[in-house]
């Protein structure tokens, strides 16, 4: 049974994680769109690994060079320095964007619904042990 609890809080929080950024690029949808650049990348320890988080380089519209850390972006674990990608950004306060890759919407689409099954599936199997429902006849 806890591995089934498990199943389930680690498919939640995969969707939760998705939807989070995918509510952050609804939010700037109406903004100024335009090319970017991988510019490089800044390492940060977490606990037994290090997370290369990509620096993102753009032109605003009024031609405003921004260069900032992209934490909440969608891109390919394969990115390299030079890269390009497209960027969302508020024209109020440019400093606060997303940018993506060219597979933005296969990655989040294919996420979202691997981690709904996930969690559907966590949960049938709870259910299931608790005899609420019973997928698995018993002799």
């Amino acid at each position: 049974m806890a591995t089934h609890i498990i199943i389930v809080i680690m498919g939640s929080a995969l969707f939760f994680i998705v939807w989070q950024m995918l509510t952050k690029y609804r939010e700037l949808k109406n903004g100024e769109k335009t090319d970017g650049v991988v510019d490089g990348f800044e390492a940060r320890k977490q606990k037994r690994t290090t997370l290369n988080i990509p620096v993102i380089r753009f032109t605003t519209a009024d031609q405003k060079t921004i260069s900032r850390l992209s934490e909440d972006s969608i891109l390919s674990a394969r990115i390299t320095k030079g890269t390009k990608v497209t960027v969302l950004y508020d024209p109020a306060n440019p400093e606060r964007f997303v940018a993506w890759g060219r597979y933005f919407k296969t990655y989040t689409r294919t996420v979202l619904i691997l981690s709904s099954i996930f969690t559907l599936f966590g949960l049938i199997l709870i259910l299931n042990d608790l005899n609420i429902i019973h997928l698995f006849k018993q002799y």
